[in-house]
């Protein structure tokens, strides 16, 4: 759960950081706060468009937008209906308008109150979904409340679960405490160390990972399925010949439900990562341009990896001299925040040159958003694959971290020749 909390803030704290206290917008409904010093930000018009939005408090959606919608700030209040996706990140979110695309969204308080006519992919410290929900639920957090109901499949998981809605598709739930109200078309897959089903109608089997006597089905519930225990025995190591069925069946369900929420955590890290590229192109586009200069092709991409290989030595080294100097210390503090940052800035801008050339192969490479789109889900899929994820995390950060470091030093020898 502090993982999912973590996410939300660390979305806040980048939008925070790299809007410096500028609130951005749509060009379309020409709504810009132009000093850059209100941190309380309202957007009253109607946006026939798609609209960027952040501010460091809150920020008030109050029109409808005709496109997809990208909001962030500490508190997030969108009113009005949107046509496309909604993608947000903030502290305390509410979502009262209908949506007719998906919504992707990662806080500390969700609340989703109008209908969405896709997907909902949601990870917070608390998800409450009150709308009806058209496609599939993904939701992650410390409390879970489905009110709405689900028109396909639904994979939750926190430390309190309830689902009281009827649910079209198949439900993979578990939790602390999971209780199941709604109706259930299709198979239910369960775990938790208490679970209720009072559902009238389950119209699949009833799977249950546990202990038993922690399960409680109402005696009015059907289920038009099998009804399948799965008991966890006390000695795995001792006793797996004899429960190896039990064994395997609940290691598929976790491996298949640790895997949904992977996937599901990595979508909401790309959500993240699109909105701080989409922020960067408008607070840096200079810079940004600038460091995708320097991989413009492989072999400026291999440079760059290079660079990035002498980089993490030379800056392990220099933090070891600030650490062992007393005075070094505050300028540690910084290094560190520094390299923290730069980390996360590599995705995106990794991600836009990995899009440019994935989308130039189909003969649409320039732009911004829809290479900065599909290069950040590219990378975010790949980091899936065992092994394979975490090299490639590691040649992302490489290639971005040599990047910024030759074009820091490109800009350093321009003005060195003045």
């Amino acid at each position: 759960m502090w993982k999912v909390k973590l996410f939300g803030l660390l979305i806040l704290t980048i939008l925070i950081i790299t809007t410096i206290s500028h609130p951005l917008s749509t060009k379309a409904a020409d709504i810009h706060n132009k000093d850059g010093k209100e941190t309380v930000y309202t957007v009253k018009e109607d946006v026939k468009d798609d609209l960027y939005v952040a501010a460091d408090e809150k920020v008030t959606v109050d029109g409808d937008v005709d496109g997809d919608l990208f909001v962030g700030g500490g508190t997030v209040d969108v009113n009005g209906n949107v046509t496309g996706n909604v993608f947000s990140g903030g502290g305390v979110i509410t979502l009262k308008g209908d949506v007719n695309g998906s919504v992707f969204v990662a806080g500390g308080q969700l609340d989703i109150k109008g209908n969405v006519m896709r997907n909902v992919l949601a990870a917070g410290g608390t998800v409450d979904i009150d709308g009806n929900v058209k496609e599939d639920v993904f939701a992650a957090g410390g409390k879970v409340n489905l009110d709405g109901e689900v028109g396909d499949d639904v994979r939750v998981a926190g430390g309190l679960v309830d689902i009281k809605k009827a649910v079209k598709g198949d439900v993979m739930a578990s939790g602390g405490t999971v209780n199941l109200d709604g109706n259930v078309d299709g198979d239910v897959h369960i775990a938790g160390s208490t679970v209720r089903v009072s559902s009238e109608v389950i119209g699949g089997d009833l799977v249950y990972y546990g202990d038993e006597s922690a399960l409680t089905v109402s005696s009015e519930t059907v289920i038009a399925g099998k009804r399948v225990i799965e008991e966890m025995p006390g000695d795995i190591t001792k006793t797996r010949a004899k429960v190896a069925p039990f064994v395997d069946g609940f290691d598929t369900f976790a491996t298949a439900f640790g895997f949904t929420l992977h996937v599901i955590w990595n979508l909401l890290r790309a959500v993240g990562f699109i909105l701080l590229g989409l922020l960067l192109f408008r607070v840096i586009p200079v810079k940004v341009d600038s460091i995708l200069a320097k991989m413009s092709d492989l072999t400026d991409v291999a440079k760059s990896a290079g660079i990035g290989c002498l980089a993490i030595p030379v800056g392990i080294f220099v933090a070891f001299l600030l650490l062992v100097s007393l005075v070094g210390w505050p300028i540690l503090g910084v290094l560190l925040a520094l390299a923290s940052i730069t980390k996360v800035l590599t995705t995106p801008l990794v991600g836009t040159w990995l899009g440019r050339k994935i989308l130039g192969l189909f003969g649409k490479g320039g732009g911004y958003t829809w290479p900065l789109v599909v290069g950040v889900f590219a990378i975010q899929i790949v980091k899936l694959v065992p092994c394979l994820g975490d090299l490639a995390g590691f040649l992302v950060f490489l290639v971005g971290i040599g990047a910024m470091v030759r074009m820091q030093y490109h800009k350093y020898k321009e003005a060195k020749a003045k």
